[in-house]
């Protein structure tokens, strides 16, 4: 990981802040995973677009529970000083106050992505101290592929997220059915019979999930390409009783240049006949 130039007691803090957060939101047990990256940023990127970060490079950090998450009205007041879903005494609503606060003095920001029932993970975004945040689009010119013909499906309960995902591939040149849940991916899936890839997320409501829809399409499009989605790690997903899965998975927020190149090697590549386990 390359330096970044931030005060090391409010990075202690805030980990410890963060840590002792997945461990309040996990009464019975779990696990709490930390991972770091070097994360580029590019300038459609949701944080950036909302001028919460700005394009670039970062140091990211990420603290991510398998526990109760937070409800989308949680999310929303979430870095507010004073706010707290813990009962009385047992916080003062100050920790992800103070995370955020340490992250925009260091010139970066914060995220958080949850999922009720399937734990948060909270991502600390630093810029690297080898150089300054620049921006990206000069360094992205010019690398846009020729575009393809093919049907997609994608499937997430996030509107936003899910209209992303849609302007992308409409932009890549692809024919797109769009569904927020998994009962009406498979009720798309059944009406149209030339689909080729279908675009997942993994952690749905409605009773049937990521894995559970790829398996059905598999059924009825033995050659429908797979791409999974889901805001948390690969390796944390077990850990959330989440079925193995075979085939690509994308994180999310997605960023563009990642999607599309995800989205193209799952359409280039040779098929194999395999199912999630």
């Amino acid at each position: 990981m390359p330096p970044v130039l931030v005060d090391a007691g409010g990075l202690e803090n805030a980990l410890l802040n963060l840590v002792v957060n997945a461990r309040d939101a996990m009464p019975h047990g779990g696990t709490v995973t930390l991972s770091t990256q070097v994360s580029t940023l590019e300038e459609d990127y949701p944080a950036v677009l909302a001028g919460d970060l700005k394009a670039g490079r970062y140091a990211h950090i990420s603290v991510s529970d398998t526990g109760h998450g937070m409800s989308k009205e949680t999310l929303e007041r979430a870095f507010e000083p004073f706010f707290t879903t813990k009962p009385r005494g047992k916080g003062t609503g100050l920790g992800l106050a103070m995370v955020y606060g340490f992250a925009k003095q260091s010139g970066g920001g914060v995220q958080i992505y949850s999922e009720p029932g399937y734990g948060a993970t909270i991502s600390i975004y630093l810029p690297l101290a080898e150089s300054s945040v620049q921006p990206l689009r000069a360094s992205l010119q010019g690398l846009t592929p020729a575009k393809l013909s093919a049907e997609v499906l994608v499937v997430d309960d996030e509107p936003d997220v899910l209209e992303i995902a849609v302007v992308y591939l409409k932009g890549m040149g692809y024919t797109v059915y769009q569904a927020n849940d998994g009962v009406s991916g498979l009720v798309i899936l059944k009406q149209q019979k030339n689909i080729d890839l279908l675009v997942t997320d993994l952690i749905m409501p409605g009773g049937i999930n990521g894995a559970e829809l790829a398996q059905m399409a598999r059924e009825w499009l033995p050659h429908i390409r797979i791409v999974y989605c889901s805001g948390f790690e690969a390796e944390g997903l077990e850990e959330r009783n989440m079925p193995l899965v075979h085939g690509p998975l994308l994180n999310k927020p997605y960023q563009q240049e990642e999607f599309e190149a995800m989205v193209r090697s799952a359409m280039t590549t040779p098929e194999v006949d395999v199912e999630a386990a």
